[in-house]
């Protein structure tokens, strides 16, 4: 029986890539109905090798750039794109990428065995499920997770462990509802096996807390991790140095730093990077780097800490502080670029981010540094040398999402290329950024969030710089969302309010 699983990846390819859907592969190239190919997806029947690759190496599936190129490049590297993007580009398969269409369309359908079957048992479901979450592939994963969910069977202790997968992968996935509910019911479930003040209980605390966080929920938020720091810091008898305490921590400053609450955002990372730190010195690079991820972590959002203290303009600084927490951002910011890529031992993390190891992570967290570096040395007035750690950073992302990938990360990159080539002086350029970002961030993110928010003051801003008519609704639409999302005085706000005020009375005159 063909691999249902493949079948259903295949699907996707080529939805996304030539855009073809699923029932029109069926009925136009299979010669078969919307149900068998349904069924086909679900393992209850044969697809013929022979005709799928037929469909895959055919005539039909052509990109424009394509017409003429015997090789097809340029659909073969759309097709690592997607594969990439998706999680699934292992390396059988990115073996081939260097070669041609054919022997990537030839080493996709060889990835898996021809007689490998779907997974029946609750463990064997799950054990597949983490892989495709393992690989970042959340929607696979998910797949796997609900097959699980029907073997449960009234067993309490399995559910907790699937609901937490299940809601882990809804949180990746940006459907926050979901994932809380989740995250509740394994809640409930470890208070029943474990009770109440178990340390089990306290990591869902946790967990809920960070979902909660993620929606913009922070009473609620605070309250479950208060919960989790009653459990673990006050009620259980634990070293103080426990990686998970300062895991607690750290979530708190991010709340509070989401909340632009800097006094508390500092007290709560000082705290997280005191023990991380103590625990990079006692263990080094033991437990396959834990303790220099952690500690690189907690040194990288210390120096997000000044970043924003700077940026958000909530306190009144003098010029002297404004530069001197500056550059203790960047100095925090290259610290732990530094920790992150001494794991590597020279090698190209943009090379790296394409194996299937664990050092992908590292990769992707060097990406983070750089980018926020940058965004520290754009303020400081470096514009070259931002520009340079920024493109590093979207480069190693790119390689690990593939071009094109919409996700918040390079959404993020875009978003600093926006602020560099403005202080460049090519307008265009930054606004192509910035629109990038902004499309980028209102797909993934709610259309009311923050993040759009401010892709849209900065589209709106440079389109009245460049003279552009639209550039008044940009702004408009940013600042219903900043009313929604900030309070009365943040100054992202008000600059805003200000910027439409001298638009509307020039247009009065």
């Amino acid at each position: 029986m063909e691999p249902y699983i493949r079948l259903k990846q295949i699907m996707e390819l080529i939805d996304d890539v030539f855009g073809f859907s699923q029932t029109q592969i069926a009925e136009s190239f299979l010669n078969i109905d919307k149900s068998q190919m349904s069924n086909a997806i679900k393992g209850k029947r044969y697809i013929n090798r022979n005709d799928l690759a037929g469909v895959l190496l055919g005539p039909e599936l052509q990109i424009p750039a394509d017409n003429g190129n015997r090789d097809r490049r340029y659909a073969k590297e759309q097709i690592l794109n997607h594969m990439r993007g998706k999680g699934t580009l292992y390396p059988d398969i990115e073996q081939a990428a260097d070669k041609t269409y054919v022997d990537v369309v030839m080493a996709i359908l060889n990835h898996y065995p021809p007689d490998e079957k779907k997974p029946k048992t609750y463990d064997d479901l799950m054990d597949k499920g983490n892989e495709y979450f393992k690989n970042g592939n959340y929607s696979v994963a998910l797949d796997f997770y609900r097959d699980a969910e029907k073997q449960v069977q009234g067993d309490r202790f399995k559910e907790m462990k699937l609901y937490l997968k299940m809601a882990d992968a809804f949180l990746k996935l940006g459907e926050y509802a979901k994932a809380y509910s989740l995250y509740v019911q394994a809640r409930d479930n470890s208070v029943f096996l474990n009770g109440e003040n178990s340390f089990e209980t306290a990591k869902i605390y946790e967990c809920i807390g960070v979902v909660l966080r993620k929606d913009r929920r922070y009473i609620e938020a605070k309250e479950n991790f208060e919960n989790a720091e009653r459990i673990l810091v006050n009620g259980l008898t634990i070293d103080p140095d426990d990686p998970y305490v300062a895991k607690l921590y750290n979530d708190f400053g991010l709340m509070n730093l989401n909340d632009k609450n800097f006094e508390d955002t500092r007290a709560n990372y000082e705290k997280a990077y005191a023990i991380r730190k103590n625990n990079y010195i006692k263990h080094g690079k033991d437990n396959d780097n834990f303790y220099v991820l952690e500690y690189a972590y907690s040194v990288h959002n210390m120096g997000t800490y000044y970043n924003k203290i700077v940026t958000d303009r909530l306190e009144k600084l003098s010029e002297d502080k404004k530069k001197e927490y500056l550059q203790k951002a960047a100095e925090y910011h290259e610290r732990a670029y530094d920790l992150r890529v001494d794991l590597l031992n020279g090698e190209d993390p943009a090379k790296v981010v394409k194996r299937n190891d664990p050092l992908v992570d590292v990769c992707v967290e060097i990406a983070q540094s750089l980018t926020q570096w940058a965004s520290d040395l754009v303020e400081l007035g470096d514009i070259n040398a931002a520009l340079k750690k920024c493109e590093l950073g979207l480069k190693i992302r790119e390689a690990k999402h593939g071009k094109g990938a919409e996700i918040q990360d390079i959404a993020w990159s875009f978003y600093t290329m926006g602020l560099i080539y403005d202080k460049l002086g090519d307008r265009k350029k930054s606004l192509n950024y910035f629109s990038e970002s902004y499309r980028i961030r209102l797909k993934v993110c709610n259309g009311d969030h923050p993040y759009a928010a401010k892709a849209l003051y900065q589209m709106g801003r440079v389109k009245y710089a460049l003279t552009y008519p639209d550039a008044l609704l940009d702004l408009k639409k940013a600042y219903g969302i900043q009313k929604q999302t900030l309070k009365g005085d943040d100054p992202e706000l008000l600059d805003t309010e200000e910027l439409i005020q001298e638009i509307e009375r020039l247009k009065n005159k």
